[in-house]
């Protein structure tokens, strides 16, 4: 029987990595941001020693930029410091962010931190106290940012006995929303009988396979509204019999989140403010040793939308809000960056259907218009055609791709009922030309 042990797999931590989309915070937000993915790593380090692990693996893009800044490299080498202190080894791969072609300072590295180099696909042993194997790693490094071969193929196709861990960064099944780095498709993963494939590059956690585990941990702390929810690594456990099991562990100190507020029963703007404040209060009990990020969407009908509906009251009413949890920053806080207006205007629109005006008209022939299929196709195609020649939103149409998705066209053709409803209502008194 082989010996237990346990590892984390982290990936795409970048260090040192800036935030997107946020140009106006508080200084308390801006401060906790500069620091998040130092303290997302930090946590990795604490979370390993508290779990006792025999070693990390980290699956490439430790930095953000191919030239490293000063204090990320002098941090690295503090943790890596707390790490040989309890006898935990670490292996890193190195991804398009932080390939070796970068700039660095040379510093002397500890000896149980472990690089693997670019030149080919090598294996190291990863063993206990007592020099006993658990379990060969093998990996490769990217010598510059644009590796665009299939790095899959040069792995050990037969591995010998004992537990077999394939550090890999690149794009498995060429998703096609992701940098196409060293793409490959899953099945020249599992060819070579791994027992544990350590991805990274995709900063959304998931798991392409179980037995053997391929798996994408995420990155440790999101830096922007599309990277939301919980980040962090893997806890690995492997049995005597090489039964693998994994336990995701938060790490990030920082979660970009976004929540639903119906204003359907809210009838001013005090109890609007009560609504969020307790919607903000629960997620601060919920979401325990992390701060917020959060952007709400407004939905429903009622007073709330006809307020919001008049130019500037959003961006007042948002700047109140952001001001409200501005008191005691010393802990976790809440920054709401962002309210979303979904909502609509109170109307029965059965009533209006059967109205003799130009509402019901066009009430009438857009539930028709759902009844033939390949006339709704012919709008969009029609639709599509007159974005392609606009200079500014062509690239966006183009990206798109040409499969048809009949469940989205649904939704883009009910919103574009709801516009143009909501504006005749609106100028229904001053006459609508056509």
């Amino acid at each position: 029987m082989a010996i237990p042990f346990r590892f984390i797999h982290a990936a795409d931590l970048h260090i040192d990595s800036p935030f997107k989309g946020l140009t106006t915070v508080p200084d308390y937000v801006r401060e906790s941001l500069l620091e998040a993915t130092f303290l997302a790593f930090k946590r990795l380090i604490n979370t390993a020693i508290a779990e006792q692990v025999q070693f990390i693996v980290v699956s490439g893009d430790l930095f953000d930029e191919s030239d490293r800044s000063l204090k990320a490299q002098l941090f690295l080498l503090q943790q890596y410091e707390r790490l040989s202190q309890h006898h935990i080894e670490i292996y890193i791969i190195h991804g398009n962010h932080d390939h070796l072609a970068a700039q660095q300072i040379p510093f002397p590295y500890p000896d149980h931190v472990h690089i693997f180099s670019s030149a080919s696909v090598s294996t190291m042993e990863a063993t206990n106290a007592d020099g006993a194997v658990l379990a060969y790693i093998h990996g490769i490094s990217y010598p510059t940012r644009h590796v665009l071969d299939n790095l899959a193929l040069q792995y050990a196709h037969e591995p010998k006995h004992g537990y077999h861990i394939g550090l890999y960064h690149g794009n498995v099944g060429n998703v096609s929303e992701h940098d196409p780095y060293a793409p490959c498709q899953l099945s020249d993963l599992l060819m070579h009988q791994f027992n544990y494939w350590a991805l990274g590059h995709i900063h959304k956690r998931q798991v392409l396979h179980q037995s053997p585990y391929v798996v994408y941990p995420g990155n440790t702390q999101g830096r922007h509204r599309k990277e939301s929810g919980d980040k962090g690594c893997y806890l690995v456990t492997v049995n005597e019999q090489h039964e693998t099991s994994l336990q995701f562990l938060s790490l990030a100190p920082v979660r970009w989140l976004q929540i639903s507020l119906d204003i359907s029963s809210i009838e001013n703007e005090a109890q609007f403010i009560t609504a969020i404040e307790q919607h903000t209060a629960a997620l601060l009990v919920e979401q325990s040793r992390s701060s917020i990020l959060l952007s709400i969407e407004l939905t429903g009908s009622g007073y709330i939308h006809e307020l919001l509906q008049q130019a500037g009251n959003t961006a007042q009413m948002l700047e109140h809000i952001q001001g409200l949890n501005e008191g005691d920053t010393s802990g976790e806080w809440i920054y709401i960056y962002q309210l979303q207006l979904h909502t609509h205007m109170q109307y029965d629109e059965a009533s209006l259907r059967q109205e003799e005006s130009f509402i019901g008209d066009f009430l009438t022939y857009y539930e028709q218009l759902l009844l033939q299929p390949e006339q709704v196709q012919q709008l969009f195609v029609e639709a599509k055609q007159a974005l392609l020649l606009h200079q500014g939103l062509n690239r966006y149409v183009r990206q798109t791709g040409s499969d048809v998705d009949e469940t989205l066209q649904q939704a883009q053709l009910a919103d574009a009922k709801q516009f143009v409803l909501e504006w005749l209502l609106l100028h229904q008194d001053q006459g609508v030309s056509l």
